[in-house]
């Protein structure tokens, strides 16, 4: 059972970072055509934490052992533990905005909690 769980998590995780590099492959190619503005880049930015969120915590809750909304905040965190690490290594370990890093936290573990609670439905 702990294979199973360990398993379904790194998918998840693998998942949710594919679908935010299609979005990053989308935002360079919206920019290389002049067609975004940087206010349009940060809402697909947000929306790639949103999508990839809502649908790794719902793969995630799909274990089947209940309380699927903790499964999907749980991949939510994750998501967030690998953006907070891959941008304090970027940023020489440096925090610039705790409140738009809060924010972030806020809006992947609550995304991934909303996925886990849409698996029920399906």
């Amino acid at each position: 059972m702990g294979k199973k769980i360990s398993k379904r998590i790194i998918l998840a995780t693998l998942f949710a970072m594919l679908i935010t590099a299609m979005f990053i492959f989308l935002g360079a190619l919206l920019l290389y055509k002049d067609m975004a503005s940087s206010v349009g880049i940060g809402a697909m930015v947000v929306a790639s934490y949103v999508c990839a969120c809502l649908v790794s915590g719902c793969f995630l809750a799909g274990i089947g052992f209940g309380r699927r909304f903790l499964w999907g905040s749980l991949m939510g965190s994750i998501y967030f533990g690998i953006l907070f690490l891959v941008g304090m290594i970027s940023n020489g370990y440096a925090i610039k905005d705790i409140k738009q890093c809060a924010l972030v936290a806020v809006i992947c573990i609550f995304s991934g909690m909303i996925g886990g609670m849409l698996k029920k439905s399906f």
